[in-house]
Formats: structure tokens, C-alpha cells, sequence
């Protein structure tokens, strides 16, 4: 029994259901990438107003909102694609990002410079080293781009809309 047409075709119940379903769960995802792009921009406006005047927080806590910003705007970046990340550490959403969608070479740099402060268990605290104001500077000027990167792709007008 054929009860619509999609995008000229008839379909059945059964198809109409699952393409609901498909249709919806994208339009979460992509409310999950511009909600959680938008809670990126918000860390990362702590971090650029860091770069004109001396920040009211430590660089343990900069480095912190790096890390938070860091996830953020690659979960977008992921979400926007419709995919979920294995693993949430900075060097590990870089790699997932990068086999979507070649990023440039500068990137790689940048998540390495934030994954080498990294201490995601309580025996890597040996030997943790705070970043200093030049590395917290780097750090965020390179999430800057990052983040202008990202927003190009996941808020692009298609360009049937045009």
C-alpha cells in the first residue's frame, strides 16, 4: 500500500516511518553542532580576551577551558557529520575529524602543542607541567583558526538555498 510521495516516488508506510526516524535523528545532530559550536565560541571567548590583558584566571584553569574548547569544537565539527567520537582526548578528535575532512597541517600542530599538557590520569599528574602565557597564547590563537575553519563548514548556506 503506497500512502505518499518522496521526492516524487511512492513510498509505503514502512518507508515513511523509517525516513522520519532518519530525517529526525539529523535534524538532532544538527542542533547538537550548532548548540554545542556555540558553547565552544563561549569558551573560547574566555580565552581570547586572555590575549589583550593579563586573564583573572591561572593558566591550569586557561588550560582547562583550552581542553574544553578544544572538544567542543571538534564534537561540532563531528555531530555536523552525523558522527559520534571514539575517543574525546585532543589528538584522538583531530584524527577523527581529520579522515572527514583533511585539515591543515597547522591544526595537527596546535592539538599537539594542548595534548602534550594533557593528564587524563591521576599517575600522569608526575611530572605535569603548567603551560606558560606564550603556550596558552598559542594554544588559543590556533583554536581561533580552528574554530573559523569549523564555522565556515557547519554554517555554510547549501547552495540550492542560494
Amino acid at each position: 500500500m503506497h500512502i505518499g510521495m518522496i521526492y516524487g516516488y511512492n513510498v509505503g508506510i514502512g518507508y515513511l516511518i523509517n525516513y522520519s526516524v532518519i530525517y529526525n535523528h539529523m535534524g538532532a545532530l544538527t542542533k547538537q553542532a550548532t548548540s554545542t559550536f556555540a558553547e565552544a565560541e563561549r569558551y573560547l571567548g574566555i580565552l581570547e580576551s586572555s590575549l589583550n590583558r593579563k586573564s583573572k584566571f591561572t593558566n591550569d584553569l586557561l588550560y582547562n577551558i583550552v581542553s574544553l574548547c578544544t572538544e567542543k569544537l571538534f564534537m561540532a565539527f563531528l555531530s555536523h557529520f552525523h558522527y559520534n567520537a571514539t575517543h574525546h582526548t585532543p589528538m584522538a578528535l583531530f584524527n577523527e575529524t581529520n579522515k572527514i575532512r583533511k585539515l591543515p597541517d597547522e591544526f595537527r600542530e596546535t592539538i599537539r602543542l594542548i595534548a602534550g599538557f594533557e593528564s587524563i590520569c591521576q599517575f600522569d599528574a608526575f611530572g605535569y607541567k603548567t603551560p606558560a602565557d606564550a603556550e596558552i597564547r598559542k594554544m588559543t590563537t590556533g583554536l581561533i583558526a580552528i574554530r573559523d575553519y569549523i564555522d565556515e563548514i557547519i554554517n555554510q548556506v547549501p547552495k540550492e538555498m542560494i
